[in-house]
């Protein structure tokens, strides 16, 4: 087994320094950190966890919540999360658990304590004013969110969705779209209004903003065939659909079959792929024609969610301010003028 003498040896680089690297302290460097990390990655370095726990007093362990109820459409996308949040953490020296928690009414972390020594927790998709943030930061404890709650301050990861929403949106106009359907998915969420001011904002500044038609809505597949078939069916119709994630792109790609109009020729459609489908993930996780649009950076935001943590662990003061990440923008084949 692979051993901090070893990564030194391998790096150039001090055990003293290999092993703050390791342990997430702030005073290292991000090259460094980097280059200790793939050092281990690749000699297959496990970090003696009794060890450490005498050592520094901590558990190593830090605790996913989980929320009561999962849709179809989220469990191989949440699945695709808890494996890469595991070796994320992994990498770093730190276990995962999973705790089932209720996203409403009161949430208690004493609770969660009691049945173990915890280090540090990660909340996915938080809802406003989210009862699980409140009560750990008031606790102090060592928090990451991915995705942002507004009513209150906390650390978080997101994908900038003001970012991805003027990509689709410009790319629709681009191509010569001038009226344009944006499923942005539910109001209750940051992300989807963020989205949503987006693509207004970038065709109000073309002067279409009387061509675009905004319907916030539950983002399922079955709500966007819904929504597709109902404004496909206008006189107006859109030519351009923007969507704000992968299951509203394949309702939509569903409804467009049933109404016989053919994808990018008779109806253009721009979506942000989070990997997220409805029903057998395996029966939709193919577009055809592919969808041109942005691509979720999953490893780098699970990446930056288990950075996050670990330095908090170490010691390192909480930032409150999000850290945003981009989206790459794919260029497929659901494309083309109107």
């Amino acid at each position: 087994m692979a051993t901090l003498k070893d990564i030194s040896a391998a790096t150039g680089i001090s055990v003293t320094q290999v092993s703050r690297a390791l342990g997430g302290f702030s005073d290292v460097g991000a090259e460094t950190r980097a280059r200790v990390r793939a050092a281990a990655d690749q000699l297959g370095y496990r970090p003696n966890a009794l060890a450490r726990a005498l050592k520094s007093g901590r558990s190593g362990v830090v605790t996913l919540l989980m929320p009561e109820e999962v849709s179809p459409g989220t469990r191989a996308q949440l699945f695709e999360t808890i494996h890469g949040l595991t070796q994320a953490c992994a990498s770093r020296g730190l276990r995962l658990a999973l705790e089932v928690v209720p996203q409403t009414g009161a949430f208690d972390p004493e609770a969660l304590f009691a049945r173990g020594p915890v280090d540090g927790v990660i909340v996915l998709d938080p809802m406003e004013r989210d009862p699980r943030i409140e009560a750990l930061m008031a606790q102090r404890v060592p928090l990451v969110v991915r995705g942002r709650d507004p009513g209150q301050a906390h650390p978080c990861i997101d994908l900038d969705f003001a970012q991805i929403g003027w990509q689709l949106a410009q790319a629709a106009c681009r191509a010569g779209h001038r009226r344009v359907l944006c499923l942005s998915g539910p109001e209750t969420q940051y992300a989807a209004r963020a989205f949503g001011q987006a693509v207004s904002e970038v065709m109000g500044e073309a002067g279409l903003a009387e061509g675009l038609h905004l319907a916030p809505s539950v983002a399922s597949q079955a709500r966007g065939r819904e929504l597709a078939l109902l404004w496909l069916a206008r006189a107006d119709r859109p030519t351009a659909i923007v969507a704000a994630n992968a299951a509203l792109a394949a309702g939509v790609y569903e409804a467009a079959a049933e109404l016989d109009l053919a994808i990018p020729r008779d109806l253009s459609v721009l979506a942000h792929d989070d990997g997220r489908r409805d029903g057998d993930p395996s029966d939709a996780s193919t577009f055809t024609p592919a969808l041109t649009g942005t691509l979720a950076p999953r490893r780098a935001e699970l990446d930056a969610l288990a950075n996050h943590l670990a330095a908090q662990i170490a010691g390192s003061e909480p930032s409150t301010r999000p850290q945003l990440l981009g989206a790459p923008f794919h260029e497929g084949g659901s494309l083309s003028a109107p």
